[in-house]
């Protein structure tokens, strides 16, 4: 009973404090109505690029999340601008817009462009969106140029484009419920810009390397839940004391506190929660939006360090958090970090499904495609034999002697075959991959299929009737070898540990004396990070650049200007471009570039870790500040990301990127443990090392066993000469010896005579 009392006054007291810690920041932010207006009314731009259809019926969907508590207005609608080909016939061409499922309205194109100049506006139905879920907006054309059957597939002159100035306005009469369960979902999925990651983090003054440690692990946690998103856009602030100006600075946007409530100097409602917390308990709450903080607000906390790290770890882990629905919580538990569930498969056979594709339908007559990405496991170059075992099922309608699928690799066609009735329910292609694919460590491979049905109605898809089925099941084969792939800036950032279910790990060395402009590239390193290998990294903190023991078994990254940055020696001897003393740079004679050309530019390299050959080397350099701003700005875009590649690559102001060729000497041997090699025997074998072992024994035992044997014999023989010859025996044995070869010699005469 008195633990039931102790705890409601617990609870009584964390909730009490929430709102004092809501009172400060609405004391120090009071935005104008203006300001808080167009939080209430959200303008949604759902379209990252001018989008072309140009089949005779297409389909683009859009999906956002609604938080569970917002009521929305009727005054919310979808607005498209679009423009379309003159050829395009009036009677047989219109738009279709659906909310999830249900068809609201259609109408012809030219109707619409008579009307709206170029842009359709429908109203939401309310009753149609659903709360605390993914709502999808899907929007269809029909668009033919010309009567007869399909006459418009292939077409270039039948086009309709969707503008990415199309835009989802949402206009919310109340605010809706805030839970940790929905911290992803209305951070990232909500009422935002679907193409942008975008977040203000406070740190406190003090215990810096815990809050920037506990940072770099949740941007890559976000950026691993949503890879897809191109801009990025985090700002770091440090903590504010009241009255401060920066306050006012900070955007009307959603927030993050992030620290250890003993490290919080100045903010007296952080301190004051740790007051009823006992040791080693993590703290998470999240509130708002309101009128004075029309966002919302996420504390990560804890009494000290180690409740600190349960709150970052229990953010961390989705399948953890997603259990959390309430506001506000206080763990006492033992949380560990998430680890990545693919595990490296020592026979190099893979299913789609372990690099997490499910069954795929390509539904639909005519063109159908989907590509998917494979990156290459353990950093090893899969040796020559390597293929992908396709497995399918398509429709029965489909005609044989013009339907078809292709497979490409990086873009090129490199196998086809019918869709015949031979392969309706358990169709197979076998595809070799070349070895010049297997130099670089992603493998894109596109599916294509054509799905014919003969005659048919193209304002109608077919998906019913005509379809191809990708198999989830269907395999990729990375046959090991013994050379490791080169580091290249390919997929920058991406680090290989963390794939066999050992914690992602990875060090970074920084300037010691970080402002935010670095705290804020850091960040946005990691979400990049987290995109690229869908991971969730522990990070390590470089102490003036000098990895310890421990660190030196890690995935290394160094950023900092040339003037800053103190490297390793044994990383400066291996580097293309490298800083020396008094500000110069030692730059290898077979690479092409001069410290002219490097002012005023974002320096970034790639190698080998000189103490783990299978761990990679990052080094990033900058020359001024305004170089760091030039980093923060192509780590922000995804498109200038994508344009790395090779060993080292230079970004200048105008976001260009220049990539050059600096390459190992010569290749590197995959590096054998005890285990590796066992495993290799195990694999040339067929058999457990063990019963292996049994057999090598006994062989040498049998071996064993017939030397004795044969010496044995020997002593045997050797005992008997011994004993005639003490018996006069091998006298008599000597001379018989000796009458039968000088009668041998005699016979011999004769006949010569």
């Amino acid at each position: 009973m008195k633990g039931t009392i102790k705890l409601g006054i617990a609870q009584l007291f964390v909730w009490n404090m929430i709102v004092l810690l809501l009172i400060p920041w609405g004391a120090f932010a009071q935005p104008s109505t203006e300001q808080l207006q167009p939080e209430k009314n959200y303008r949604l731009p759902f379209i990252s690029t001018d989008q072309t259809l140009n089949m005779p019926k297409n389909a683009v969907s859009y999906w956002f999340f609604m938080p569970k508590g917002g009521t929305i207005t009727e005054q919310s609608s979808l607005n498209i601008h679009f423009t379309f080909s003159s050829t395009l016939l009036d009677t047989r061409s219109n738009l279709t817009i659906y909310v999830n499922g249900t068809a609201l309205e259609t109408k012809g194109i030219y109707t619409l462009q008579k009307e709206g100049q170029g842009w359709w506006s429908i109203k939401l139905p309310i009753d149609k969106i659903r709360q605390n879920d993914t709502n999808e907006i899907k929007f269809t054309s029909n668009q033919r140029s010309f009567e007869g059957d399909c006459a418009d597939i292939d077409n270039p002159d039948n086009w309709v484009i969707l503008h990415s100035d199309s835009y989802l306005n949402i206009t919310l009469k109340d605010d809706y419920t805030a839970e940790l369960s929905g911290f992803y979902p209305v951070y990232y999925e909500g009422l935002s810009n679907q193409n942008l990651l975008a977040t203000d983090f406070i740190l406190p003054k003090e215990d810096r390397e815990e809050s920037l440690t506990a940072l770099l692990k949740l941007s890559s946690s976000i950026g691993a839940a949503y890879a897809g998103r191109q801009m990025l856009d985090f700002q770091v602030y440090e903590e504010m004391a009241h009255g401060s100006d920066q306050v006012n600075e900070i955007s009307v946007r959603n927030k993050i506190y992030l620290g250890p409530f003993s490290a919080w100097r100045d903010n007296q409602s952080l301190q004051a929660l740790s007051q009823n917390m006992n040791e080693d308990e993590g703290y998470l709450a999240i509130t708002g939006p309101t009128e004075s903080t029309p966002y919302y607000t996420t504390i990560i906390g804890g009494k000290d360090a180690t409740g600190f790290e349960k709150a970052v770890n229990f953010i961390t882990n989705r399948t953890l958090l997603e259990q959390a629905n309430q506001s506000s919580l206080i763990l006492k538990s033992q949380i560990q970090s998430f680890k990545s569930a693919f595990t490296a498969n020592q026979e190099g056979v893979y299913s789609f499904s372990d690099f997490g594709y499910p069954t795929i339908n390509l539904a639909g007559a005519f063109h159908q495609r989907a590509y998917l990405n494979f990156i290459q496991p353990q950093e090893i170059r899969s040796s020559k034999g390597s293929y992908i075992n396709l497995k399918f099922s398509h429709s029965q309608a489909l005609v044989s002697d013009r339907s078809v699928i292709t497979v490409t690799l990086n873009g090129t066609p490199v196998a086809s075959t019918k869709l015949t009735a031979a392969n309706t329910e358990e169709g197979t292609l076998k595809i070799n991959i070349p070895e010049k694919y297997l130099k670089s460590p992603l493998l894109e491979v596109g599916i294509e299929c054509y799905n014919y049905l003969g005659a048919v109605d193209c304002s109608k898809d077919y998906s019913d009737s005509a379809w191809t089925v990708i198999d989830a099941d269907s395999q990729i084969v990375f046959f090991p070898g013994d050379v490791m792939l080169q580091p290249t800036l390919k997929m920058f950032p991406y680090l290989y540990s963390g794939q066999n279910g050992e914690p992602a790990k990875v060090a970074l060395g920084m300037p010691e004396q970080f402002d935010a402009d670095s705290l804020e590239a850091a960040a946005l390193l990691a979400a990049r990070l987290g995109q690229n290998t869908g991971r969730v990294y522990d990070w390590n903190l470089l102490e003036q650049y000098a990895p310890t023991s421990e660190q030196k078994k890690m995935d290394l990254i160094f950023l900092g200007s040339y003037q800053e940055i103190d490297l390793p020696e044994e990383i400066k001897t291996t580097l293309a471009v490298a800083p020396t003393e008094n500000n110069q740079l030692r730059i290898q004679d077979d690479v092409n570039v001069i410290t002219e050309t490097l002012q005023n530019k974002v320096l970034i390299q790639v190698i080998r870790s000189p103490w783990d050959p299978t761990r990679r080397v990052y080094v990033i350099m900058y020359n001024n500040q305004e170089d760091l701003t030039v980093l923060k700005q192509a780590l922000s875009n995804k498109e200038i990301l994508q344009k790395m590649e090779q060993q080292l690559s230079l970004v200048n102001s105008s976001l260009d990127v220049s990539n050059l060729n600096a390459g190992e000497k010569a290749a590197v041997s995959v590096p054998k443990t005890t285990e590796d090699r066992v495993k290799d025997l195990e694999r040339i074998t067929r058999m457990p090392w063990w019963l292996v072992a049994v057999l090598i024994v006994l062989i040498i035992a049998a071996l064993i066993a017939l030397l004795r044997l044969r010496r044995v014999k020997n002593e045997f023989i050797k005992a008997g000469e011994k004993m005639k010859a003490e018996q006069g025996f091998k006298e008599a044995e000597n001379g018989s010896a000796e009458g039968q070869k000088a009668e041998k010699d005699n016979t011999e005469k004769q006949s010569k005579n």
